[in-house]
């Protein structure tokens, strides 16, 4: 005798039942390259990207101990470093599934050294005559000099 057995195979799609492969986020990291002691220093991680969803925090890693995690929809951060050197800002950002994504940039922090003036004139001069003065010779070691005053001890404006 034979038997005929019918096997049915019931497939039920559900919206939202499957997930695709989550795609990480790119991370973007704009800020200056370099900066005084005691001066902020501001980044900006607003253009980083996820490219299927969307960025939920922004870690800030400023290499001298510092960090600062900006969840708040705010990506920009400010920082100041009290010694010279050169830092390297680390920025990780995370998306809404969890992902990560890193960059880093450095930036050099100098000390500002105060320029030296040398000014070369005539040891004396006559009444009513020009005297040439010359600071040509200023410098300044982690700079340039963009200004020169002279005071000539009396009323006058040179």
């Amino acid at each position: 005798m034979r038997r005929i057995v019918w096997v049915a195979v019931v497939v039920v799609a559900v919206a939202g039942c499957t997930k695709e492969k989550n795609l990480r986020p790119e991370a973007s990291l704009a800020g200056p390259s370099a900066v005084r002691i005691d001066t902020d220093a501001s980044f900006d991680a607003g253009g980083s990207t996820d490219p299927d969803g969307r960025i939920v925090d922004w870690s800030f890693s400023f290499e001298d101990g510092t960090a600062l995690v900006v969840t708040s929809g705010a990506s920009v951060a400010a920082h100041a470093w009290s010694a010279p050197g050169t830092y390297r800002v680390t920025l990780t950002v995370t998306d809404d599934d969890g992902s990560t994504a890193v960059t880093a940039r450095d930036i050099v922090v100098s000390d500002n050294q105060p320029p030296v003036a040398v000014l070369a004139a005539p040891a004396a001069g006559r009444i009513n005559r020009s005297i040439a003065f010359d600071a040509s010779g200023s410098t300044d070691a982690d700079g340039l000099v963009v200004d020169w005053e002279f005071d000539y001890g009396d009323s006058s404006n040179p």
